[in-house]
């Protein structure tokens, strides 16, 4: 078996290196030149040790250049580099980019993935274009080393959310017991269930990650000897309230009451697929009849605010509603497996949802799949395990339908081999279309070199370079003001250490915080300088005492700055304003949907900027540490807040292991892990956690939530006007008001305002209108010149979405976003370039 394994690692890690060598077969630009501005070719700069060299820079371009290409910096064995874009975002350059050519390569039919710990590796399926369908899909799961891979997972589109996971075989349930998060259990009255089928009594429980669940329901049988059935349904919108539907309920266990008295009785509901988050733990009396016998009696406890739902069955759904004053008493655990995959695994049953579900979630990732040069597309397959071991895919067989017809694959591939794509335009330079050369006029700012700590003082050889690229060099002084180098002596040896630390936490107080490193800093400092004072008092004593000072102050100090770091790389930092949208708002943080829709609106006092840093750190024993520093910042007024910090574990997998918060506690786990804290003023309150792993691609779904400790009024906001529910609907922004129905609109709901002068001379105006419109249509449409134009079609689905953006836009610009930036930002979040210019021009609002 240890062979097989070798045999394995070593097939993976050619085809690594096969698909490698194709993504990194690049050629250095031939036409690019790189030279330092000319007010500096001619002296030469000094800085002192941690000084940023900031330097002005020209680099001459004759065509496009790829977008990976880094901009890097050297000096005294020290290098840093960021991606030229990234240098060109901290310094608001414009710049745009194609996509380079893509391709599959290493097909074959079965994929083999050798793990030496948790982890995951990708490999892909290919499809005709990304407007095909799936019909069907299976595959073969195997396991096997020593051990074998525990809990292996298949994520297809790589996108976080798993569609498939072994468990292997129930070895039994929970110790605890799961209750809803209302429910204590204190029963105080009962319901009478009768022999009416279509009723179910449910609690929305949270599950764990789980195929299996027993439950338990607080019953009194009334002999006449039925059963009881438990089963779970799904809301299709968990923080529905009212008339929501629901689906599911095909598995299901029955419950046998008997005896005198209430008491719990339990039966297990065996899924026939993961489930894990809120659903609904249902029991109903799967007796037809017409509701007059009554069979059992079901246990209550009486809250104002409750978990509990009452649903129907009719046809092939469920409809259901929140219970308005009691709990009912359900309660469950979740099944404990084996864990371990030893063989071949049953891909059905270890669909994490139904089998339609996993369908459309594959026609989903089709729509998003990579094109790929031959005009076909790719779908990433993220294969996982929780522990070492050997996992092997095999026996494929997919069938998608294509404009062509029905087609059928058996084939994996192993990697995907991409150019990086093109930067083609930079500023006002149309890289694609140059005549002779352009010259991009820039700056070193956004690279982050710093000096490093050196031994001596003196010139030392800074290098400038493109990758790939040319390069350009230029002498720099290190070491202070050129009188006395570090090295001349212990004073000077110990001001040097003193200055680079003190650099250290005015440039990256808050890295320093995030990494708990600021206290060693601080403590650092005050034993520098007591050395400092024990070498002054000696001076003017001994000499003797002096020389034996310094033979043992290098140790010294080398043994005090060990575990301090000797560089800060800022890998990527990102600034931006925290998008709020409703569905961010969840139930968990407030009591119905009304308040979740006023709490929505609450967030628009607020303007939260965002600052998050990918951080690499080097310490001065040459051990590396790394993680991401949020900062957050409110703007705005109010006292009295809860302050809610939203983490997905799609962005952390695990944030109560992972995610340092102070202040803070931990208020509910889950897909998006809640942290809270009691502010009593929000106007400009600071707040930074560190995260331990690189999370910057996913910053903006890092959301902070406000809502007021004494409840949450109700908002005269309405996003969707409804004629006839006696309001007339009326948006705020800004302070203005902007009516969306009125007299004329909606007399039913407005009538106050109906002046019937004003309906008349409206009415002769709308008529004058019309008029006009059929003239210009028939006789001055198909005029080309023409300055007007037709009524476009409206950009945004809701009021609400338009100011929402245009609100972005305006706290971005205010926080010194610029709007490229900006743009560029928006349209990777999906909106649409058509609404993202529509919403930088100014509008003119219309008032009442």
């Amino acid at each position: 078996m240890a062979k097989l394994s070798n045999i394995l690692i070593f097939i993976g890690v050619l085809a690594l290196c096969f698909g490698i060598v194709f993504a990194a077969e690049t050629s250095e630009p031939d036409y690019i030149e790189i030279y330092f501005g000319e007010n500096i070719t001619n002296l030469t700069p000094s800085y002192i040790i941690g000084e940023e060299i900031v330097l002005d820079l020209k680099v001459n371009f004759s065509g496009p250049i790829l977008k990976t290409t880094n901009l890097k910096g050297s000096v005294a064995d020290y290098e840093v580099y960021r991606n030229l874009m990234d240098v060109l975002d901290y310094q608001g350059v414009y710049y745009n980019t194609d996509e380079g050519a893509k391709d599959l390569v290493g097909s074959t039919l079965q994929a083999d993935f050798a793990f030496n710990d948790a982890g995951s590796q990708v490999v892909y399926l290919r499809v005709d274009s990304n407007t095909d369908t799936f019909e069907s899909l299976n595959l073969d799961v195997s396991g096997s080393g020593s051990p074998p891979p525990k809990m292996p997972y298949l994520d297809f589109g790589a996108d976080g959310n798993i569609e498939w996971q072994f468990f292997g075989d129930l070895n039994g349930y929970s110790t605890d017991f799961i209750l809803s998060d209302t429910l204590t259990e204190n029963d105080d009255g009962e319901i009478i269930i009768p022999d009416d089928d279509s009723n179910y009594w449910c609690e929305k429980i949270n599950l764990p990650y789980t195929r299996d669940v027993q439950v338990y329901a607080k019953l009194e049988e009334l002999d006449v000897g039925e059963n009881i059935t438990a089963t779970i349904v799904q809301l299709s919108n968990p923080s529905c309230l009212n008339d929501c539907d629901g689906y599911g309920g095909q598995y299901v266990c029955d419950l046998e009451p008997e005896g005198a008295g209430a008491n719990y009785y339990g039966c297990d509901v065996n899924m026939g697929y993961a489930i894990e988050g809120e659903f609904l733990v249902c029991i109903y009396n799967n007796v037809e009849g017409s509701g007059s016998t009554q069979h059992a009696k079901l246990k209550i406890e009486g809250n104002n605010i409750n978990s509990a739902y009452t649903c129907s069955f009719t046809g092939d759904k469920y409809s259901c509603d929140s219970d308005g004053s009691d709990d009912f008493l359900i309660k469950v655990k979740s099944g404990v497996y084996t864990e371990v995959l030893n063989g071949q695994a049953n891909f059905m049953a270890g669909l994490v949802n139904s089998y339609e579900a996993f369908i459309d979630v594959l026609n989903n990732e089709i729509e998003n799949c990579d094109d790929l040069t031959d005009g076909k597309c790719a779908i990433p397959l993220e294969v996982g395990s929780l522990s070492e071991g050997i996992l092997s895919l095999e026996n494929l067989n997919m069938e998608y339908q294509t404009g062509s017809g029905l087609k059928s694959t058996d084939q994996f591939y192993m990697g995907m081999s991409s150019d990086p794509g093109r930067i083609i335009e930079i500023g006002s330079i149309d890289l694609e279309n140059i005549s002779n050369s352009e010259v991009l006029e820039m700056s070193t700012s956004g690279l982050l070199l710093f000096t490093p700590f050196v031994n001596d003082s003196g010139t030392y050889e800074l290098k400038l370079s493109l990758d790939p690229g040319p390069f350009t060099t230029l002498d720099v002084e290190i070491g202070g003001n050129g009188s006395s180098g570090l090295g001349d002596g212990a004073e000077s040896l110990i001001k040097e250490y003193i200055s680079f630390l003190n650099l250290q936490q005015t440039s990256y107080s808050d890295v320093l915080d995030s990494f708990g490193l600021t206290e060693d800093v601080v403590s650092a400092l005050s034993d520098l300088n007591g050395y400092l004072n024990t070498l002054n008092s000696l001076n003017n004593s001994n000499q003797t005492e002096v020389e034996n000072f310094n033979e043992g102050l290098n140790d010294d100090l080398d043994a005090l700055l060990t575990n301090l770091p000797k560089t800060i790389d800022v890998l990527s930092e990102l600034e931006e304003v925290v998008i709020i949208e409703p569905n961010d708002i969840t139930l968990d943080i407030t009591d119905s949907e009304d308040e979740r829709l006023n709490a929505y609106y609450v967030q628009e006092d607020f303007t939260i900027n965002s600052v998050v840093k990918y951080v690499q750190i080097e310490l001065f024993d040459g051990t590396f540490t790394e993680g991401t520093t949020v900062t957050k910042t409110i703007n705005g007024q109010g006292s009295n807040y809860y302050v809610y910090e939203t983490i997905p574990t799609s962005i952390v997998l695990n944030p109560k292991d992972d995610v340092l918060m102070e202040g803070f506690s931990l208020f509910k786990e889950g897909v998006n892990t809640l942290y809270r804290q009691e502010v009593s003023s929000v106007s400009g309150f600071s707040y930074s956690y560190f995260v331990e792993s690189d999370i910057s691609s996913g910053s903006s779904e890092l959301k902070t939530i406000l809502i007021p400790k004494n409840g949450i009024a109700p908002r005269g906001y309405e996003s969707v006007p409804v004629c006839g529910d006696n309001k007339c609907a009326v948006l705020e922004v800004d302070g203005e008001k902007i009516y969306l129905e009125d007299a004329l609109s909606c007399p039913e709901d407005c009538a106050k305002k109906v002046n019937w002068s004003g309906i008349l001379i409206i009415f002769f105006i709308g008529l004058l209108i019309i008029i006009a419109v059929t003239v210009y249509f028939r006789f001055f449409k198909s005029g080309a010149g023409s300055k007007g134009e037709t009524r476009k079609a409206a950009q945004f689905a809701s009021p609400g979405d338009e100011e929402k953006l245009r609100k972005y836009i305006s706290s971005s610009l205010r926080s010194g976003i610029s709007r490229d930036k900006i743009i560029k930002t928006l349209l990777e979040r999906g909106w649409k370039k058509e609404q993202v210019d529509y919403a930088f021009k100014p509008k003119t609002v219309a008032k009442k």
